[in-house]
């Protein structure tokens, strides 16, 4: 007969002197699963940022430089965001703009990212998404009018294209932009010898060339995977462009359209504006941050 006495509770020999009861086992294997637990909860509470909106400001737990949220159009059929983050500083202050062209929207959802990824440290740094918001949500080039050939527009105008055209134009002088990028996409990759292939270039259309505008090139350039990728200037003046418009009223440092070609997919034109956008910010000795986290609801 088996010297081995089994109860409910144990799967073990009382008489052992390394007897172990199921409920020592249990209540062990809670406890480390308790202490596990509060290991985990601490340490992800750094790893995890929840954002709180409200109309005027962001700031979540201070791990962002606070931006305000203002509107161009308010109670209007065109009403659409923009957002400034002010650094220590005010200057240099640049405005990235995108969906001037409602169908070209990787610039639009580049600026989207950026905005929860760019800490401010010293400068302004103006985000506009959506110009032409009721394009972008129709993924329409326009709608009544091409946004990009009517500044500085009229706030008299019955069509909503002109008076959009007039905010945004009030608002650029009244901010004081002295950098203006404006995030466009192109059909057909940039030839040379063919005139309106715009993909991957950087348009200028003032002279002399920008001083900087070689060594931004070089900056993005290092970041393509393969030589569709890589940019290039292009003098395309257009007399009656925003961008031209803005740099001759406001005596601007730089204006630019970035051009992305619609030839490779959404995820990569986006990482692409990204690359141009914060190569410009590097160009000009911009001081800022991008943070990396994981967000939860």
């Amino acid at each position: 007969m088996s010297n081995v006495k089994w109860t409910q509770n144990s799967y073990f020999n009382y008489s052992s002197p390394h007897y172990i009861s199921f409920n020592t086992i249990l209540y062990c294997s809670l406890m480390l699963l308790l202490v596990l637990s509060i290991f985990i909860i601490s340490t992800t509470q750094f790893m995890f940022f929840k954002f709180e909106r409200s109309n005027q400001t962001v700031n979540p737990k201070n791990i962002y430089t606070q931006f305000n949220i203002y509107l161009i159009g308010e109670g209007t059929e065109y009403e659409t965001p923009y957002y400034v983050f002010k650094g220590n500083n005010d200057n240099p202050i640049v405005l990235i703009e995108a969906g001037i062209h409602g169908d070209e929207l990787a610039g639009t959802f580049a600026l989207d990212k950026l905005l929860y990824k760019i800490n401010v440290h010293a400068g302004t740094l103006i985000l506009f998404p959506r110009m032409n918001i009721i394009a972008c949500n129709s993924n329409k080039r326009y709608v009544n009018k091409d946004l990009n050939h009517i500044f500085p527009g009229d706030p008299n105008a019955d069509l909503h294209e002109l008076q959009l055209a007039n905010e945004i134009f009030e608002m650029i002088g009244k901010l004081k932009v002295e950098y203006l990028l404006t995030l466009h996409e192109s059909k057909y990759l940039h030839n040379p010898l063919k005139s309106k292939t715009f993909g991957q270039t950087i348009i200028y259309g003032v002279k002399p060339k920008p001083s900087y505008l070689r060594k931004w090139l070089n900056l993005v350039n290092q970041l393509s995977v393969k030589n569709e990728e890589m940019f290039s200037s292009y003098y395309f003046p257009v007399e009656n462009s925003s961008t031209e418009i803005m740099v001759s009223e406001y005596n601007l440092k730089g204006g630019f359209c970035i051009e992305t070609w619609k030839g490779f997919d959404m995820e990569r034109r986006i990482q692409l504006q990204t690359n141009v956008i914060l190569a410009f910010l590097d160009t000009i000795e911009f001081k800022y941050s991008l943070i990396k986290f994981m967000e939860s609801d």
